[in-house]
């Protein structure tokens, strides 16, 4: 997100937006530092939102609970209404910067972000399963996997753990563990399916 920011190109005149985020169990401060920083961009957030999804993480790493792989259950309620907020904020000329409060429980889940960034999961290639399809290599965005002699190889020096290598491996040959590996992936027809389901409930609101 960070990386993201500052990338960005700092607006010469101010511009209303709305931000909104995903998270798994919990969202933790991500939207309130987003919309601190966007000022510095001269981007001011009139509007905001978090969408509970499905927990990438804990659906590899947690026993497999419904919520895990699903979004909210109003989830395409929740959509429309946010659409309107943002019409809102775009025909309105007095729309107000707003800003997230600070989530108290953050502090007590303080411990488990230390702990969680000193912790290497052991992720796994299966090599008799690999395909050399090549999209671990190709999909992740810190290089920690490469083109080996045979077959990718793979170094957790700059992995961030979104185990998306894990869930978009088509032969299931990357795992964290022997009980992760039939474990259901979050993929592309993953997401498909949910997003077939959140429209077709969101065309059925009056």
């Amino acid at each position: 997100m960070m990386e993201f920011m500052k990338k960005m190109p700092i607006f010469k005149q101010p511009k209303r937006a709305f931000a909104f985020t995903t998270c798994g169990i919990y969202s933790g401060n991500s939207l309130r530092i987003f919309v601190k920083k966007s000022l510095t961009k001269n981007l001011v957030i009139c509007g905001y939102s978090v969408y509970k999804a499905p927990a990438t993480d804990g659906a590899l790493i947690l026993p497999a609970v419904s919520f895990m792989y699903n979004y909210e259950k109003k989830i395409a309620l929740k959509i429309k209404l946010d659409i309107d907020k943002i019409r809102q904020i775009i025909e309105s000329k007095s729309a107000k910067f707003k800003y997230p409060r600070f989530k108290l429980y953050t502090i007590l889940n303080f411990p488990n972000k230390v702990l969680g960034k000193a912790y290497k999961h052991d992720i796994q290639l299966l090599k008799e399963y690999c395909k050399n399809c090549n999209r671990c290599i190709n999909n992740c965005i810190r290089d920690c996997w490469k083109q080996g002699e045979i077959y990718p190889e793979y170094n957790n020096r700059n992995c961030e753990f979104c185990f998306r290598c894990v869930h978009h491996c088509p032969s299931e040959a990357i795992i964290i563990s022997a009980k992760t590996r039939k474990k259901p992936k979050l993929n592309e027809k993953f997401y498909n399916d949910l997003q077939e389901d959140i429209i077709n409930k969101y065309e059925s609101i009056d």
